[in-house]
């Protein structure tokens, strides 16, 4: 029996809109894999590393000398003057903590690897070292000593005992940037800069002033005014830097609700490992595969004290900016 291709039904012709190629394969594909962007991890470039510690060590801890005594004046030589002496204090022992995950692999991921002779995707231990990475930026900047994630820990935007800077009210009756003058918001600049230099006897002279992100912006584009094209960071960075040579103004998204009752908060201290540093002995490592059931699991570590001060009068906070 001969079948003729005009008898086909004609509802079974192609219509002129369709093609012999499935859609798919009519389809471009951009060859670069765009990953989800996080936020900029800051912590690191804001605070030097401690780097003496031993990664078998469970506490740190620090030592410290304290001088005492004083000087008269006097005409008789043949008493002893007053007796000056000293004490070594060690500080209360930090101890460390870990922070972990684990990325893994089925059997049969492993088989159609084998299979397609390609490698394991990498993308499952990229999100495991992301994943530490974030929680720890965290930690450094914002840990508070509260049970679950912060216990015992601190950062830099939370440690304890530190000196604190009031702004003034400004001529709106606010204490936020955006409510005052120019030559207000300078004022503050200075004024929580050199309540540290005053307070500790110009023993202590920050280098480096971190302010919440929209504060930043806004003294960065807002203009001095009366005469001058210099806008209010500028102008700032130019007397400060007479003060302290090498003096920086930084930013942080995290500074926007770091301050009492999540309010915003500045930072200024001196980025010296002499007065604040990270306690990290292992920021991050993997160990070897191993198989539980159907799985090859590979797990992650990192270890942490958070952020250590012996000076906490060298660093000032001044909160609702």
């Amino acid at each position: 029996m001969t079948i003729r291709f005009d008898h086909i039904r004609d509802d079974l012709k192609l219509d002129a809109s369709e093609s012999v190629f499935f859609e798919r394969q009519l389809l471009a594909i951009r060859t670069r894999i765009f990953e989800k962007r996080f936020h900029e991890l800051k912590a690191r470039s804001f605070l030097p590393p401690q780097d003496d510690i031993n990664i078998g060590a469970t506490h740190f801890t620090y030592q410290y000398v304290e001088y005492y005594g004083n000087a008269v004046l006097g005409s008789d030589l043949a008493n002893a003057g007053p007796r000056a002496d000293f004490k070594r204090i060690e500080a209360t022992p930090i101890p460390f903590y870990d922070v972990t995950d684990s990325y893994g692999y089925n059997v049969q991921e492993i088989r159609a690897s084998m299979m397609a002779r390609v490698d394991l995707p990498g993308g499952k231990a990229t999100a495991a070292r992301k994943a530490i990475e974030q929680f720890n930026d965290n930690l450094l900047l914002l840990a508070d000593g509260t049970w679950p994630n912060y216990l015992g820990c601190y950062g830099l935007f939370k440690l304890p005992n530190t000196h604190t800077y009031t702004p003034a009210t400004g001529g709106g009756g606010l204490l936020t940037f955006a409510s005052k003058t120019p030559d207000e918001v300078i004022a503050d600049l200075h004024g929580i800069c050199n309540g540290i230099v005053t307070n500790s006897g110009e023993i202590e002279n920050p280098d480096t002033l971190i302010l919440p992100l929209t504060s930043f912006v806004d003294i960065a584009t807002r203009r001095m005014g009366d005469g001058t094209s210099d806008t209010i960071l500028a102008f700032f960075e130019k007397v400060r830097g007479r003060l302290r040579p090498g003096f920086r103004v930084e930013n942080s998204n995290k500074l926007e609700t770091a301050g009492s009752g999540s309010t915003k908060r500045m930072v200024a201290y001196e980025k010296s490992i002499d007065k604040v540093a990270r306690l990290e002995p292992i920021e991050f490592e993997q160990f070897a595969p191993q198989v539980h059931g159907f799985q090859t699991i590979t797990n992650c570590h990192a270890r942490t004290a958070g952020v250590y001060t012996p000076f906490p009068k060298s660093i000032s906070y001044a909160d609702g900016i």
